[in-house]
């Protein structure tokens, strides 16, 4: 049953940004609950995660981007009561790779998705198994 909100869920992000990229840009945009915003670059602190985003930038920046004949990359980060739920990386107009965070009802990270694909649980998780002997 998780498997499927997570797909759904998924299947929505996707059609959002598809409404998205086929809307004039104007602005950073709220839909529903979810908070949308566009950068210029990512990092993972202390390779680990969520990501941190960061040189946010406006919708024009990101529409010359989009344009561009210079091969140029931006994310956008999608929030949920000021978490980062998920962020796209595209270069230019092309999308290039995602992730998707799930948090407990604490706020805590406890599944990572890239590319719609369950990769791992969080550093933090893994380390406190290992404390307590749990596989």
């Amino acid at each position: 049953m998780k498997k499927l909100l997570i797909g759904l869920i998924g299947t929505i992000l996707l059609l959002t940004g598809a409404l998205k990229m086929s809307q004039q840009l104007t602005k950073n945009t709220q839909y529903n609950d979810l908070t949308v915003r566009y950068y210029l670059g990512m990092t993972f602190p202390k390779y680990n995660h969520p990501a941190k985003l960061y040189d946010e930038i406006n919708l024009d920046k990101v529409d010359n981007i989009r344009k561009s004949k210079e091969t140029m990359s931006y994310y956008t980060g999608f929030y949920k009561d000021g978490k980062l739920i998920k962020f796209e990386k595209y270069s230019n107009d092309n999308k290039v790779m995602d992730f998707a965070y799930e948090y407990d009802e604490m706020g805590n990270l406890i599944k990572i998705y890239k590319n719609n694909i369950e990769v791992g649980k969080p550093l933090q998780k893994r380390m406190e198994k290992k404390k307590t002997g749990a596989c």
